[in-house]
């Protein structure tokens, strides 16, 4: 039996693979932040969370059984007004460090998502749904969950976590700026030739009219 459906934006590692794929970090582990939630009498509950490795366990065991499942965990816009459904994820994995999803884009939502990306909603936020029993609590107070269910990611323009950026696209920006940089230099050096040349050049024809 499952508890309240909670929203959480985490520290995000989100790489631009092709046009239409986004490869993105889900869930980090070992990762604390404080949470707030709001509770059915109108109070807030504020809380240290942090994610297990086992959290989404269910759902990898299922990816590895049968093709689709997984994409019932679409990805969503809810920047101002929203676009809705942008993706679903194709892929489901757990490595060292957090819980990664691939993502493939509606043909039709590609400019959207880009033009989202390139004016720094790059955050994304999970929506997930912890099973009864599925969180525990550490000494200190920290509640670790250990078993939920992820209903889907969205896009979103502020994380509660730091570190949350579209990595490969900065990269990529970066190493743009390198080659352009290496190539206006290569374009600098070209022109100090020429012009070394032609005045080269132009002595020569100096003496020859001069003798």
């Amino acid at each position: 039996m499952a508890e309240t459906t909670l929203h959480r934006a985490m520290p995000t590692q989100l790489e631009r693979v092709d046009q239409r794929t986004l490869a993105c970090r889900y869930c980090p582990f070992g990762v604390r932040a404080n949470a707030i939630d709001p509770l059915p009498d109108g109070g807030i509950d504020r809380y240290v969370e942090e994610f297990a490795s086992t959290v989404f366990n269910r759902q990898l065991s299922a990816a590895e059984k049968a093709d689709g499942v997984i994409q019932r965990i679409t990805l969503i816009d809810e920047h101002h007004e929203g676009l809705g459904k942008v993706g679903f994820t194709t892929e489901l994995r757990r490595e060292a460090d957090g819980i990664y999803g691939v993502v493939r884009l509606l043909p039709s939502k590609i400019d959207d998502v880009t033009a989202m990306l390139d004016e720094g909603v790059d955050k994304l936020s999970v929506e997930f749904t912890p099973f009864r029993g599925g969180t525990k609590m550490l000494p200190d107070g920290t509640r670790l969950r250990t078993d939920a269910h992820l209903h889907r990611v969205a896009l979103v323009a502020q994380g509660a976590y730091t570190g949350s950026e579209v990595l490969a696209l900065r990269e990529a920006a970066e190493e743009v700026a390198a080659v352009d940089a290496a190539y206006e230099a290569d374009m600098n050096d070209l022109d100090a030739w020429l012009a070394a040349e032609q005045a080269t050049q132009q002595r020569w024809a100096e003496r020859l009219t001069t003798t």
